[in-house]
């Protein structure tokens, strides 16, 4: 998905719309909001609640996503991911993008662009830090602001609000799962356990708080398929989808 000045255009991505009578929403992944059910349902609360506070309207919206919103009453466009950054945009003077390389082609961007020290870096550390690029260019959106475009085209960076790593959370683990089940109720659930502790704790969490029928398993490919985990898989989760 591209969002410029001129407007929205879709590329190849597989997206979901929602028109309000003062917005117009493009989005990719699961969004959600407490208590709302995900998707449509959650997108048209965001708009709502973005009516009247975008900065904390965004920061309610949890999930991995990229969305997209034009407001028509004064023709801002808006774009931004989810509050863990799980889904990658890029902008640049050009737009916001969800796609790196159409950013790149609309930028006319080449080799002789090319940001050495990027280079370097990705090639010792397998990424990028501070959101940056191949190209000077081209930056990620970092996933605590959201991108505007002015109708006049000038792209500036909003904070959201509450996301520092110092702010206490709102609510206990269990709260938190408990209303993530409420919201995707209707969602396929996947969870890959790896052999950590983090997705055992996480598949047996679901299953107590209610979701267990709605749970798929997995072991995924770089772990070993241990007895242990077959068998946590038939206690706790009743269908299994085995993958190793």
């Amino acid at each position: 998905m591209f969002i410029t000045a001129n407007g929205f255009e879709p590329g190849t991505s597989v997206f979901r719309s929602l028109e309000t009578a003062t917005h117009t929403l493009h989005w990719l992944g699961l969004i959600y909001i407490d208590g709302v059910q995900a998707g449509p349902a959650s997108v048209a609360k965001f708009a709502d609640r973005a009516a009247r506070d975008l900065p904390a309207a965004a920061a309610s919206a949890k999930g991995n996503f990229f969305l997209t919103m034009h407001d028509k009453l004064s023709g801002d466009k808006y774009a931004f991911v989810d509050g863990s950054g799980l889904v990658h945009a890029f902008y640049s003077g050009a737009g916001v993008s969800s796609s790196f390389l159409d950013l790149v082609a609309t930028e006319r961007l080449g080799t002789a662009e090319i940001n050495p020290e990027s280079i370097v870096e990705f090639l010792h550390f397998g990424y990028l830090s501070f959101g940056k690029t191949f190209f000077e260019k081209i930056q990620r959106l970092p996933a605590e602001q959201i991108a505007r475009i002015s109708p006049s085209g000038q792209l500036s960076l909003i904070p959201k609000s509450g996301c520092g790593i110092d702010i206490p959370p709102h609510s206990s683990l269990e709260q938190f799962l408990q209303n993530f089940i409420a919201s995707a109720a209707s969602e396929r659930i996947s969870v890959d356990l790896t052999g950590g502790i983090d997705s055992r704790l996480l598949a047996v969490a679901l299953q107590y708080l209610g979701s267990g029928r709605g749970v798929r398993l997995g072991i995924a490919h770089h772990a070993a398929p241990c007895r242990r985990f077959r068998n946590l898989a038939a206690v706790y989760v009743p269908v299994l989808r085995r993958s190793f």
